[in-house]
């Protein structure tokens, strides 16, 4: 191997002043790049290879010391572990309504501890803030779900569709690596993108088309263009006051989507931006539209990943207990309801 080899099975031991280099997954945003070599240099990253701008703002000069790290605390006094730990659980005993918060950046084996842990105390725990998850969670339940894994995304989409997302600005690699730009193995003659949103973004301007929507017409846009591809009969009046666009626009938007031989819809966290009014009638929509291209062709629905592990997450939880992203355990078995069951409306109610 040669010493100048940066590939990640590669690392080096940090003799004679040369940087250290460890192989390094990122978990900043959903695209998990695992391709990137961090340098070391006296206990501090001072190089991410292959790292995009976010990964390197938050990477370049962290601590790889254990010695850096915070220590457990007790009433602003520094302790050690076994103390806390033991500190943890007096407290925990003696609650009468605790909550388990977070996890979103927690390994699934840790997800599945915590769960345990809620179910012993009869806990409410929630995964991150799930304020956007629950109209996903819930629409999937209602509605099912058309999915894939993004390596199939990568292989096969001829056409893309980016809805109320930015993966230019959120998940900096997502192109190079998935979709617009990373060579597909079975795409002929490049790929099509399509952005819905309500502004121009860094993405829509990469796009071969960009659909301007204003906010409270998503519904009815998504509505149209599942009529459209069923093949309803509809009134051009009602289509352009419904949703801003004249009936023939639609129809051209339609036969491009139709026309896909591996077709698939993105959305992202910003999906559900302006709080939740509608949004779990707008993920049902989604889900209705590409099940209906689905029909026809290869088309599938995806989430654009969120930091972290929250997906992992709630998968963990949905396993131990058939529910996510929050749980009750307070009745001695797990009931999941919104609004009842969510860590911000209870807190709220105080």
């Amino acid at each position: 191997m040669r010493a100048d080899d940066d590939s990640p099975g590669n690392p080096k031991n940090g003799a004679g002043g040369v940087p250290l280099r460890a192989p390094y997954t990122c978990t900043f945003c959903g695209c998990l790049c695992d391709d990137i070599l961090l340098e070391e240099e006296a206990g501090r990253v001072v190089e991410a290879r292959r790292g995009c701008e976010v990964a390197r703002t938050r990477l370049l000069g962290l601590s790889t010391t254990a010695e850096d790290s915070p220590s457990p605390r007790i009433a602003g006094r520094d302790v050690g572990v076994e103390e806390a730990v033991a500190e943890c659980a007096r407290t925990l005993a003696a609650s009468r309504a605790p909550l388990i918060l977070g996890l979103a950046g927690s390994t699934n084996e840790t997800v599945r501890n915590a769960v345990g842990l809620a179910d012993r105390l009869g806990a409410t725990i929630e995964v991150g803030d799930a304020s956007a998850a629950w109209a996903r969670i819930a629409a999937m339940q209602r509605a099912g779900a058309v999915g894939a894994t993004l390596g199939e995304v990568k292989a096969r989409a001829d056409v893309l569709v980016f809805w109320a997302c930015d993966p230019a600005t959120t998940h900096p690699r997502h192109f190079e690596r998935y979709s617009i730009d990373a060579p597909g193995r079975f795409v002929e003659g490049g790929r099509r993108v399509i952005v819905i949103d309500e502004d121009e973004t860094p993405t829509a301007r990469r796009a071969d088309r960009f659909v301007p929507i204003q906010r409270g017409r998503e519904l009815a846009l998504l509505s149209v263009l599942r009529a459209l591809v069923r093949g309803a009969e509809l009134e051009p009046r009602r289509v352009e006051a419904a949703t801003g666009y004249r009936l023939d626009e639609l129809q051209t938007l339609t036969a491009t989507l139709q026309g896909a031989r591996y077709g698939v819809w993105f959305s992202g966290a910003f999906a559900d931006r302006g709080g939740s009014d509608g949004a779990e009638a707008r993920h049902q929509a989604v889900t209705g539209l590409v099940r209906e291209m689905a029909r026809r062709t290869r088309f599938v629905a995806m989430g654009l990943g969120e930091p972290g592990n929250s997906h992992g997450a709630e998968g963990v939880l949905g396993w131990q207990s058939g529910f996510a992203p929050g749980v009750d355990f307070g009745a001695g078995f797990p009931e999941s309801l919104p609004g009842e069951t969510s860590a911000a409306d209870r807190l709220a109610r105080g």
